[in-house]
């Protein structure tokens, strides 16, 4: 901005002082500073500046985040202008920084409006209102124009106004507004006013619709009065010679038809001559001319001061080089090629292995090389100096054309030095496919011409101190025999074809060329020129472009670029490159003589089933060009490729395999049926790729598939679960037991996954759908590497082997669960609403939460309900009605609330977020709230005890208490087998006939489905895969918990002294009695995260990496390692758990983590670690830095749960617990 100013103000001969505070200038000027906003606020009020420019980042206010769901999370929204209330502490940052800066701009603003500045302007992208499509379809971003600030600087004679960038120039829409304090009057194409909205806050003005701006490319050209006038007395001058403008359309037409006789005008040197004085004097009433503006320098044929000269009054960023260039420019070596940001992209990789094979022709006659001895050229040169190697080739025998080729790559390895660090690009077949959509799409037809540059990479001169490493020799003749100083050395003193730099000299001149062209033809002359090396093609698009064409081959050779005018040729179709091209019928293909080799090429090949391995490789890669516009043949150049490559430098004739015959002839029939031409596809809108995560469960010979979607990177979004029965997959069970096909279940619930989440194509056409697979099974793998012979799949298993059995199955079994408690509540559902639902599926089907605290009506508005509420089932409401919620038990529903379709939609995204919450919490907080329960259970028991005598009959019953009769009215099950708080000792007869003998008011515990006992909930049976398996079905299935784990209990059979309890194990004994102590030296982590991308991957790597030590059943060893996520560092250092393994984990991290920003938080924790106790830290406390450094979802989300149960359990435990005061529930 600041650099357009001090132009306009050079343009109109003032003297501009700016001053741009930016944070990427220096840290002093960093706005989020008090201190610094305080200071440039003082400045403005003491009237130090005449005008104050205001553009406060907008990262935060953008639209962009709304739009899908592939990037960062929308920060604010229209009713959270400020920011959102459930952001992340990185998000919540953004927030406040931006709220810092957009406070700071309406500051500045009010000081302008108060008198402190002549002119203010402030802009921000234009609040464009409610969303029209995508997935947050009709809610409304934030904007900075939404804030009250904006109305009291109105009323305060500022003024607003909105535009689109593209009335400017600018290759998109891009709605801006603009807070201005100036009296000035506006364009046409600005239009000024508050923004304005419709009922549903719909945008509706004042900026109109921005349909046809934003092409994808636009050009920019030198404007204002001079160069107006400078077109036209220039085309004046042009008319005078050709007569009128239908004559000079006529012109381009003869240059296509005519060759070297149709380009007289062209051609023509007295008007080159008259040209160049109008446009010297031109330049001289610009204060831009110079002595000798129109002299050619020695060596070279172009106009380089005229051609600077003229690139410097159109503000041209490359120009300057053309003054070294009439010297001579660097080749590369003594002295580096330069970096041309403004023009070229950076180059940051050279391929210093391979010769570049650009031709050279030598040339003595015109001064492009100097011949000399070798005695003079190395007293000339001296240790600057390398002689490459030639080589002859025929290009046509017929007319005896040769080319002789220059090596500066082997042996003297000049090309090795050379690096060019600019990104040179050249126009091919995609540009041209683009530019033919872009014709058809706006129904035009172009006419083409194309000519010839005449040794191009020959036009410009090196310096003259690297000439000796341009050098080379014919022969080794001696003209003098035994005297080898006197054999001959040619040195090229201009570019030359073998030489890397060659191609970035002439890339640089012709563009300043093609640049100037456009400067003077001007929009009114509408041209697409395409150079490729030499080989320049003028396109022109009606009457106006096709006078553009002869014009700009005029301009060009007006500033000495050789044409070869015998080569020039056009029409409505054109060869060009090799590839031939239809404007009429808008197609691209090869051109009929190399289609014509090819196919005899390749039906050679079909015919005799033989060929050489290099003839092959040198026929491969002439195909390998045509498939560049050959798009529908490329994929089947792959067998070709892999068979040529196999039998790369084997010798003599080779059978070809039927595979790559039946190729060749199939490609053969294509070329000569047509194909050869081909009609570009219209470039389709890519859909976000969908990211869903399947599995199948197969145990105790039931099995079943579930899924969910992710919606957003880490965050669970629909899903679903299916049991897998007989009657519509018999395949399933025809074997016996359904794990016996655990990889066809796998790819069902993957097909299943498809069909409910992959959109449907076009009804006419079917849908496309590529799958990118992990699995944790290795036969699917064996399949595609044995029947399919493909890639195989990537074998993840070590990542989702705990992911997805814990989260997709044994979640399952208590899906069915639900599934069965909802279909008892069904007739409830309908009687109260009179709607009838089949089946708990078409239920679930229509709310879409099956029983969440969610409600769906039948236009898909989702409103959440509170939590408080304690909703237990939800109702879909009938088309035509309104949603209703209802809570309460089973048979006795209670009405809750409405929700009319009018009510206020609630984020799709925190919808999501809120689901997978509740998904990844459940079976976590299952086992917590079963292990909670089993407390105040055994809790009551030991009170009971403690009320009676101690040697009360073992057939007495209990007495019973107000916690044990208070605990049932709670909704959770409660657990047989007391834990953390054992009663005191009893024969284990008075054990087993008390646990026996229960009371008609406290429900017995369910038993698990899996194995059929009462000992453990079903999640924690130790029959499930993810629980080890192989477990007995009676017993042994510890709840699972995120507290310490006491050793297992003594198994029933076992005899054991009532009156001596066992010794409480040690944690290092209870450590080598489940972990396998040999394993952790085998124990490897994988090298830590650099995004948070990668965190989820290495949070699976580690808890797996951990849990194999583990050799009894169960996931003790696996939840303890999980509690990284979910713990403060007090507690992790507090647990006595697997004291071992702790050192291990810190070793490896130790070991892993050498540098970076955790290798340098590893080290200071080691060295605090060792000062104060003298070990190592905490490996569970390294593991949570890196875990907390990436914020992950599952920590937020375990925070929030351990807050609300908290506070939910206290209250449902209080009314039950009156005599237990001094006690307390521990999370």
């Amino acid at each position: 901005m600041a650099a357009c100013l001090q132009q306009l103000a050079s343009a109109w001969t003032l003297q501009l002082e700016t001053e741009c505070v930016d944070v990427k200038r220096s840290a002093k000027q960093d706005l989020s500073f008090p201190k610094v906003r305080q200071s440039y606020l003082t400045r403005i009020a003491a009237k130090e500046f005449d005008a104050v420019l205001l553009s406060p980042p907008c990262a935060t206010f953008s639209r962009a985040a709304w739009a899908n769901f592939r990037g960062p999370r929308p920060i604010r929204s229209y009713e959270c202008p400020r920011g959102l209330q459930t952001l992340t502490p990185a998000e919540r940052d953004r927030a406040i920084l931006g709220n810092i800066f957009a406070d700071f701009s309406y500051e500045v603003a009010a000081l302008v409006a108060d008198g402190a500045a002549t002119f203010l302007a402030m802009e921000q992208p234009e609040d464009l209102g409610a969303l029209a499509s995508g997935p947050h379809e009709g809610l409304r971003p934030a904007s900075m124009w939404q804030w009250p600030q904006l109305a009291d600087l109105l009323s305060k004679g500022l003024r607003t106004v909105a535009f689109h960038q593209a009335s400017f120039g600018t290759p998109y829409a891009k709605p801006t507004r603009l807070l201005l304090h100036t009296s000035l009057p506006m364009p046409d194409c600005v239009h000024e006013g508050v923004p304005r909205y419709d009922s549903k806050g719909c945008y509706t003005g004042p900026l109109p619709s921005a349909k046809g701006h934003g092409a994808m490319f636009q050009r920019s050209y030198a404007d204002g009065p001079q160069w107006e006038w400078l077109r036209k007395r220039t085309l004046e001058l042009i008319l005078a010679k050709v007569g009128s403008l239908e004559q000079l359309e006529k012109e381009a037409f003869r240059m296509a038809a005519g060759g070297e006789r149709g380009c007289t005008l062209a051609s023509d040197s007295e008007l080159h001559r008259q040209l160049r004085e109008l446009w010297k004097d031109w330049l001289e009433a610009q204060d831009l001319g110079e002595p000798g503006l129109l002299d050619v320098a020695p060596g070279q044929p172009l106009h380089l001061k005229l051609l600077r000269a003229m690139l410097e009054a159109a503000g041209d960023p490359d120009r300057d080089f053309l003054r070294q260039a009439e010297e001579g420019l660097p080749v590369g070596i003594m002295d580096p090629l330069p970096r041309t940001p403004h023009v070229f992209e950076e180059q940051l990789k050279w391929n210093t292995l391979t010769s570049l094979g650009i031709k050279f022709e030598e040339d003595v006659r015109e001064g492009l090389t100097a011949k000399m001895t070798m005695g003079e050229f190395l007293e000339r040169y001296g240790e600057h100096t390398a002689i490459a190697a030639l080589a002859v080739i025929v290009e046509d025998e017929e007319l005896d054309k040769k080319r002789i080729i220059h090596d500066a790559t082997h042996g003297v390895r000049v090309n090795h030095r050379i690096k060019c660090r600019d990104k040179l690009r050249s126009p091919g077949a995609r540009e041209k496919k683009h530019l033919l959509r872009e014709h058809e799409e706006e129904g035009e037809t172009a006419f083409s011409v194309v000519g010839d540059i005449a040794k191009a990479h020959r036009r410009y001169k090196h310096a003259a101190k690297e000439h000796g490493y341009l050098a080379c020799q014919v022969d080794a003749k001696e003209e003098v025999p035994g005297d080898p100083a006197s054999q001959t050395v040619y040195v090229n003193r201009v570019g030359t074809f073998g030489l890397s730099c060659a191609r970035y000299w002439w890339t640089r001149i012709a563009a300043c060329g093609l640049r100037l062209t456009y400067h003077l033809l001007g929009p009114g002359f509408p041209l697409d020129l395409l150079l490729y090396a030499d080989d320049l093609e003028a396109m022109g698009r009606g009457p106006r472009g096709r006078r553009g064409i002869p014009l700009s081959y005029l301009f060009l050779a007006t500033l000495g670029y050789p044409f070869k005018w015998a080569k020039t040729r056009g029409s409505f179709r054109v060869e060009w490159l090799g590839m031939e091209t239809e404007y009429p019928t808008y197609k691209l293909g090869l051109s009929l003589k190399r289609a014509t080799w090819l196919v005899e090429w390749l039906r050679l090949l079909a015919r005799t089933k033989k060929t050489e391995a290099k003839a092959f490789a040198q026929g491969l890669g002439r195909l390998g060009f045509a498939s560049i516009v050959l798009d529908w043949e490329r994929p089947f150049l792959g067998p070709l490729h892999a068979w040529s490559s196999a039998v790369q430098g084997k010798p003599g004739a080779l059978t070809l395999p039927t595979m790559v015959r039946v190729l060749c002839g199939w490609l053969a029939d294509r070329l000569e049926s047509g194909g050869r031409l081909q009609k570009p596809e219209p470039l389709l809108e890519g859909a976000a790729p969908l990211s869903f995560f399947t599995d199948a469960k197969a145990e105790a010979g039931r099995a079943w598939i579930g899924g969910f979607l992710e919606l957003v990177d880490g965050c669970q979004g629909p899903w679903f679960s299916l049991e897998v029965v007989d009657s519509w997959a018999p395949w399933a069970f025809a074997k016996g037991d359904p794990g016996k096909v655990i990889a066809a279940l796998e790819l069902l619930a993957t097909l299943v996954g498809v069909r409910l989440w992959v959109p449907d194509g076009d009804a006419k056409k079917t849908s496309r759908v590529a799958i990118r697979g992990y699995t944790d099974n290795q036969s699917n793998e064996s399949l595609l590497r044995i029947n399919l012979e493909g890639e195989a799949l990537e074998w993840l298993r070590d990542q989702t082997l705990v992911a997805l059995r814990l989260r997709l199955g044994d979640w399952l079994v208590q899906n069915a669960a639900h599934r069965a408690e909802a279909e008892d509540a069904l007739p409830a559902l309908e009687a109260a609403s009179g709607a009838t639902f089949s089946s708990f599926d078409q239920c679930y089907e229509r709310t879409g939460n099956g029983g969440a605290h969610y409600i769906v009506d039948d236009n898909k508005e989702i409103v959440k309900e509170s939590r408080r509420t304690g909703c237990k089932a939800v109702l879909a409401a009938p088309p035509g009605g309104r949603g209703m919620v209802y809570r309460g038990p089973r048979n006795s529903l209670e009405q809750v609330s409405c929700a009319s379709r009018s009510t206020a939609k609630v984020p799709q995204q925190r919808i999501e977020q809120l689901i997978a919450e509740r998904r990844l919490a459940d079976d976590y907080w299952t086992r917590r709230v079963s292990e909670l329960l089993t407390t105040v259970h055994s809790l009551a028991q030991a009170m009971a005890t403690l009320q009676q005598p101690t040697a009360a009959a073992s057939s007495a019953p209990p007495p019973p208490t107000t916690a044990a009769a208070t605990v049932p009215t709670l909704s959770f099950p409660a657990p047989a087998a007391p834990l953390l708080l054992p009663a005191s000792p009893r024969p284990a007869s008075e054990a087993s006939s008390e646990s026996s003998s229960s009371s008609e008011g406290t429900p017995r515990p369910p038993a698990c489905r899996v194995c059929g006992s009462r000992a453990h909930l079903e999640v924690d049976c130790p029959q499930l895969s993810a629980n080890g398996g192989g477990g007995d079905g009676g017993g042994g299935g510890s709840p699972s918990g995120s507290g310490p784990r006491l050793p297992p209990a003594a198994s029933p059979g076992r005899d054991a002294a009532p009156s001596a309890p066992e010794e409480p194990q040690t944690p290092a004994d209870y450590e080598e009695t489940v972990i396998r102590i040999k394993s952790l030296s085998d124990m490897t982590f994988p090298q830590p995260p650099t995004n948070a991308g990668q965190a989820r991957g290495y949070v699976n790597q580690v808890l797996v990496a951990i849990a194999r030590v583990q050799r009894t059943p169960g996931d003790e060893v696996y939840l303890w390692a999980q509690e990284c996520l979910t713990h403060t560092e007090a507690q992790l250092r507090q647990d006595p758990r697997f004291p071992r393994l702790t050192r291990e984990v810190s070793a490896k991290l130790l070991k892993t983590c050498k540098s970076g920003r955790f290798g340098l938080m590893f080290q200071q924790m080691t060295e605090a670690e060792r000062m104060s106790t003298g070990g190592m830290p905490n490996g569970r406390v390294m593991l949570r830095a890196i875990f907390k450094h990436f914020q992950l979802e599952r920590d937020r989300i375990g925070m929030f749960f351990v807050s609300a149960m908290r506070a939910c359990t206290t209250r449902a435990l209080a009314p039950a617990l009156p005599g237990l005061a001094g006690f307390g529930v521990v999370f």
